[in-house]
């Protein structure tokens, strides 16, 4: 593994978890910067597998493994492999015309964590059109008025996968540093709790946010990050109610 492995930044650790290079594909990383945690990438889709325990590996090698016997295998040419040395200049990630790239960065338990997101111009642009206000007939008024309205901005348009992408590469950095159960969710929640506070809208009519929305611009108001927070926890089926008090 030190022969073979590839040592890695915390930075392009994250990075890779979305969208690996090249140089990395079929290869054993490791998290140099952090507790020196070893992961193969899978050179077909990109995925990490992590290798630091036994059994790990173990089931990376049952997966992954291609048996052989031993007739095969001494066909097989014996060669040298040559390593060059990693550019020590961070992977550009190449971002099409309707990406883009939003940077998030928290603390949990008193450790950085950095996450790498692409988003879509255009999903975006569709949020940003969409109506704030609930209406409805004046013969099929809602129920509950209020949670009508807020279950404009809690549920996503059609097709829009967003916030689940980022729960499941959340819990991936999460499971690295055997993070689970309810530390899972404060783990999530202080994801949330880092996003930057958006004071330009204090100015302003404080419009609220389409989850989309307050992720692509990496900011928000209480609401907005409330919302989100909210979606999170019902994904993961935990219990979460908005408060609303009267001005």
């Amino acid at each position: 593994m030190r022969q073979l492995g590839l040592g890695i930044s915390e930075k392009d650790f994250y990075a890779s978890a979305i969208r690996p290079p090249q140089n990395i594909l079929g290869r054993i990383i490791l998290r140099v910067q952090d507790k020196g945690q070893a992961y193969y990438v899978d050179p077909l889709n990109g995925h990490l597998n992590y290798l630091g325990r036994p059994d790990d590996a173990f089931q990376v090698i049952r997966s992954l493994g291609e048996g052989i016997t031993n007739s095969d295998l001494s066909k097989i040419i014996i060669g040298t492999l040559n390593i060059t040395p990693a550019n020590p200049t961070s992977p550009t990630v190449v971002l099409g015309p309707d990406e883009n790239l939003v940077k998030f960065t928290w603390k949990y338990d008193g450790q950085s964590y950095y996450l790498n997101e692409i988003f879509s111009k255009n999903l975006y642009a569709q949020y940003s059109a969409m109506t704030r206000i609930l209406t409805y007939q004046l013969d099929e008024a809602p129920a509950n008025l209020r949670d009508s309205f807020y279950a404009m901005f809690l549920t996503p348009r059609s097709g829009d996968a967003t916030l689940d992408r980022i729960m499941v590469d959340l819990n991936k950095i999460a499971q690295t540093d055997g993070i689970t159960g309810d530390r899972l969710v404060e783990f999530m929640m202080a994801f949330v709790q880092y996003i930057p506070y958006d004071s330009s809208k204090l100015a302003g009519e404080n419009i609220p946010n389409y989850i989309y929305e307050t992720l692509y611009r990496n900011s928000g108001v209480c609401s907005d990050k409330s919302f989100l927070a909210v979606a999170i926890l019902r994904k993961i089926n935990y219990g979460a109610a908005i408060l609303d008090y009267p001005d």
